[in-house]
């Protein structure tokens, strides 16, 4: 067991081109973050990353499980990632990102799976999150052959939040997500904004989507909705308007 805090240690503060290998069998507790511009930050390994004593700050949105900082590629590979107290992943880098085999589990809300930006790409993960699992960032993301169990606030795959009209939904692939279990059977189970779908589009920010495919979308479990889209909301922050959807393909449903 290691604790490495969330703030302070030379954790939160990796220079450009760190590899943190986390061994199986290890249990860290605490945040890892870079504040590197340049060079890919690598996390990698079989052992787990806990935010388990690490405090929720409502309004404080840089409680990442691993920050890829603000323009330095991020790569998270094999480990598990469990208890955050927001979301998981964040990387706002415009390309070479690439989260990989990753475990991610988490029970508060607003413990989002991923946090990024553009160029991303998002393979074999298994996800059960209490809030959007599969969320596309901006344009030219690509999430293949990913798992995941639905719990009560979130979807499988969430358009929508954080699209505005100067960073449009474009050239998105979802290819393959496997649900495998979902706590959100009945109207009576669905949390907070009935955001519980398999596919939600929650466009309140003027944002386009365009030349997007979800495809490859299995469930083994019943869910409560498939298609859950809201084309206007009215939630404090998301007021720039009607945004619009063309030429979005969805596909191969099971």
């Amino acid at each position: 067991v290691y604790d490495i805090g969330a703030t302070g240690s030379t954790l939160q503060n990796l220079p450009a081109g760190t590899t943190v290998y986390i061994a199986g069998g290890a249990y860290v507790k605490g945040l890892i973050k870079t504040t590197a511009t340049t060079g890919t930050t690598t996390v990698r390994g079989r052992g787990i990353l806990s935010g388990i004593d690490v405090p929720r700050i409502d309004g404080l949105w840089d409680h990442f499980m691993v920050d890829g900082g603000v323009t330095a590629p991020l790569k998270v590979e094999g480990i598990v990632s469990t208890d955050a107290p927001q979301p998981h992943l964040a990387s706002y880098s415009t390309g070479g990102s690439h989260f990989d085999n990753v475990k991610l589990l988490s029970w508060n809300l607003m413990t989002d799976a991923f946090d990024h930006w553009q160029n991303i790409l998002v393979t074999n993960c298994f996800i059960k999150v209490n809030d959007d699992a599969i969320k596309p960032g901006n344009a030219n993301s690509v999430y293949r052959d990913n798992v995941v169990w639905l719990q009560t606030c979130g979807s499988a795959v969430q358009l929508g939040w954080i699209q505005t009209p100067d960073k449009p939904g474009t050239n998105i692939l979802v290819d393959g997500v496997d649900i495998i279990g979902s706590d959100v059977a009945t109207a009576s189970d669905i949390g907070p904004g009935e955001n519980d779908s398999i596919i939600s589009f929650r466009n309140a920010n003027g944002a386009g989507y365009s030349n997007d495919t979800i495809q490859n979308v299995r469930s083994d479990v019943r869910v409560y909705d498939v298609f859950g889209f809201h084309i206007k909301d009215t939630l404090p922050g998301f007021n720039q308007g009607l945004g619009y959807i063309d030429g979005m393909t969805f596909k191969n449903f099971d």
